[in-house]
């Protein structure tokens, strides 16, 4: 793969509750589906520990700000949900990451629940 090719990768990460076991395995089950399906090093790490609020999480304030100043250019989570249970927050933020030239990968493959589909770049 040549350099133009390669992605810069960043995993985003929510846990409701302080569980040490659910974060370390969400954590590691986003990072390994990073390096095997995008053919990027993960670069960028964001988490939460919070509800799925609009909004709530630093982390989740820390990514858009890296993908508005196009750090990365992948974006990879376990789940939509993971980035908000609102849809219509969920729908608003991958647009917004959409036209900041991010893609967005989920694990469970649940993009289509928003018609996310059209977004995809």
């Amino acid at each position: 793969m040549s350099n133009a090719q390669k992605k810069t990768v960043a995993v985003y990460y929510r846990v409701r509750h302080n569980s040490g076991f659910a974060l370390t395995q969400q954590i590691s089950n986003v990072k390994t589906y990073a390096i095997q399906c995008t053919g990027g090093n993960v670069v960028f790490e964001y988490g939460d520990v919070c509800s799925g609020c609009p909004n709530c999480g630093k982390g989740l304030r820390a990514l858009m700000k890296a993908a508005r100043e196009h750090r990365f250019d992948t974006l990879i989570v376990l789940s939509l949900s993971r980035i908000t249970r609102n849809p219509l927050q969920a729908r608003s933020i991958l647009t917004m990451l959409s036209e900041y030239g991010v893609r967005v990968e989920s694990m469970l493959n649940d993009t289509h629940l928003l018609g996310y589909a059209e977004y995809r770049s």
